[in-house]
């Protein structure tokens, strides 16, 4: 994934995210778990807010000789109503 500024953002805003931004994939994959690999500037604020109530989001961050590559996002599913 990436999009506008994808390489020159300090912080990756997600909503820019491109074909499908942060808020696409999360209403097409609300209703069961998920992993998000994003990259590594990702906003984290941003990731939080895609936990359900009562519950967390667990972000990876993968390295590679000490640098960092990317992150996954473990995002829980919505309860469904």
């Amino acid at each position: 994934m990436g999009g506008p500024g994808y390489t020159s953002d300090e912080v990756f805003d997600l909503s820019t995210m491109y074909p499908y931004s942060i808020q696409d994939l999360r209403g097409i994959c609300k209703g069961m778990d998920s992993a998000l690999y994003l990259p590594r500037t990702s906003n984290l604020r941003q990731i939080a807010k895609l936990a359900p109530d009562g519950k967390k989001v667990e972000i990876v961050q993968y390295c590679m000789e000490g640098a960092s590559k990317a992150l996954v996002a473990y995002v829980p599913a919505s309860p469904t109503t």
